[in-house]
């Protein structure tokens, strides 16, 4: 996960550190360099055989979260493809509810 650090994805989240990790996602605290607020960005990866199919199935995970509006929930801010060194994969970036770090 560390390999992200200082990166930036989507020409706009610099990756600011990791928050949490499995094998298909991971999560990271990343600074939104348009509107300079933090954000968690979730990344999920599928390596370099991702099917079309599982990237459709989140972007309409994506549309679902946007309808969403609650004050216990995160809100939806971005999603977008993303194709790094370790694979393609979809991003999806929620706003951050906690303690600054």
């Amino acid at each position: 996960m560390a390999q992200l650090i200082g990166q930036i994805l989507g020409n706009r989240y610099e990756i600011l550190r990791a928050l949490a990790s499995n094998t298909w996602q991971q999560t990271y605290l990343a600074l939104d360099r348009r509107r300079y607020e933090q954000v968690v960005l979730n990344l999920f990866l599928f390596g370099k055989g991702m099917l079309q199919e599982e990237i459709n199935l989140l972007q309409r995970t994506a549309t679902a979260l946007q309808k969403l509006n609650h004050a216990a929930l995160p809100a939806y801010l971005d999603s977008f493809e993303v194709d790094i060194e370790t694979g393609k994969g979809f991003a999806l970036v929620e706003s951050y509810i906690g303690p600054n770090p």
